[in-house]
């Protein structure tokens, strides 16, 4: 990172994190510090770009965190929170526990598949999309069921969740974009099961 031609450009992001840009202007690189072979950098790049997007599929985990605070605020007043049985809020929170699970499952498959040898050239991005779209579903279903207490930070006293899904919702949009928007990963999803363009 020290090589004349890279400059950093430091951004906070909406959930309050720090992400990177990084310019190369004329970089040489050495041969000492090259990975892989030569004009073999694109398969470098995959490779990488697919460990990314298990990472960030792993969301899930998460996510489960958030589903398990959701439903031990339902166990409190359940009548309250999600209604009697058949009730809207009560489907949305089983559409949540489904999403979860899934998404847990393809993350499974991609780092088996890393584990392997194989980068998981499509459970990695099924798993980011995936992923991605339910932290944003989470986020409007938490709404959807809690009202504006679910937006309120965690300094405020008796927030449900303890601030968690107030922070979900500004993390969230960081799983659509992240590791390359969720419509880059459906495009490479495409071309693995050999769809036209």
């Amino acid at each position: 990172m020290n090589t004349p031609g890279i400059t950093v450009q430091r951004h906070r992001a909406l959930s309050g994190e720090i992400a990177c840009t990084v310019f190369y202007d004329d970089v040489r690189v050495p041969d000492s510090m090259r990975v892989g072979e030569v004009n073999g950098g694109w398969k470098v790049i995959t490779d990488s770009l697919a460990g990314e997007r298990v990472a960030m599929g792993n969301i899930a985990a998460v996510l489960h965190r958030q589903l398990d605070d959701l439903l031990a605020f339902a166990r409190e007043d359940a009548g309250a929170a999600v209604g009697p049985r058949g009730s809207h809020a009560r489907a949305l929170v089983t559409e949540l526990a489904v999403g979860v699970q899934a998404t847990r499952t393809l993350v499974a498959a991609g780092l088996r598949a890393a584990g392997q040898g194989t980068v998981g050239r499509l459970a990695a991005p099924m798993a980011a999309v995936l992923a991605g779209e339910l932290a944003e579903r989470f986020g409007e279903a938490v709404l959807d069921i809690l009202g504006p207490d679910a937006a309120l930070s965690a300094s405020a006293p008796g927030v449900p969740g303890g601030g968690a899904f107030e922070y979900g919702l500004r993390l969230s949009i960081m799983y659509v974009v992240g590791g390359g928007t969720n419509d880059i990963q459906r495009g490479m999803i495409a071309r693995g099961l050999g769809l036209p363009r």
